[in-house]
C-alpha cells in the first residue's frame, strides 16, 4: 500500500516533468538528495513536510491536508556583463522563472486538484501553489566555493480519505 504523501509527491513530479514550461529543470527529485551531480543542475525537489487530519465527516471520511514545498535549485554564476551599471545574475532570473512557471502550472484547471488523483482510500480534491509567502535565497552550495539560488513555493494539497 502506497502512502497518500508518497502518491502526492509522485504526482505533483510527474506534472511537472511533462510541462514544457519546466523544460530546463534537468531533474525533479522527491524528497532531499545528499548530493545532485552537475548534469542535473537547475533541478527541483518536492517534498511533503506535514500532514494534518482537517477535520471528520460522516462515513470515517476525514479531511486530509499535506504540506509541503516545492524547491528550485539552481548553481549561482557570477556576473558576465555589467551595462550602464547594471547587472542581472542569470541563475537568480532562472530561479525567477521557474518558480513563476511552477505556480503557473498548479493554479491552471487542469491541475488544480492534480487530475483528482487517487490516494489510498479516497482522492485529491484541491492544490493550493504558491498562497503563502514564496522564499528567496542563497545558499552555501555542495563545494567550498560554491552557492545556490533557490526559490521555494509552498503548497497545500487536500484530499478526503476514508480511514
Amino acid at each position: 500500500m502506497t502512502a497518500p504523501a508518497t502518491t502526492i509527491e509522485d504526482t505533483i513530479a510527474a506534472t511537472m516533468v511533462a510541462a514544457d514550461s519546466l523544460s530546463t529543470l534537468n531533474a525533479v527529485f522527491r524528497g532531499v538528495p545528499y548530493r545532485v551531480a552537475a548534469q542535473y543542475w537547475p533541478y527541483a525537489l518536492v517534498v511533503i513536510t506535514s500532514e494534518l487530519t482537517a477535520g471528520q465527516m460522516t462515513g470515517n471520511k476525514h479531511e486530509r491536508e499535506y504540506t509541503g514545498l516545492i524547491q528550485v535549485n539552481a548553481v549561482h554564476q557570477d556576473v558576465t556583463t555589467v551595462t550602464a551599471r547594471s547587472a542581472r545574475i542569470t541563475s537568480y532570473t532562472t530561479v525567477h522563472d521557474l518558480v513563476n512557471a511552477v505556480v503557473a502550472l498548479f493554479k491552471a484547471e487542469a491541475n488544480r486538484a492534480l487530475g483528482s488523483v487517487a490516494v489510498t482510500g479516497g482522492a485529491v480534491y484541491a492544490i493550493e501553489v504558491g498562497e503563502d509567502m514564496i522564499e528567496y535565497g542563497l545558499a552555501p552550495g555542495e563545494r567550498e566555493d560554491s552557492y545556490t539560488n533557490y526559490g521555494s513555493v509552498p503548497f497545500v494539497v487536500r484530499t478526503l480519505e476514508t480511514m
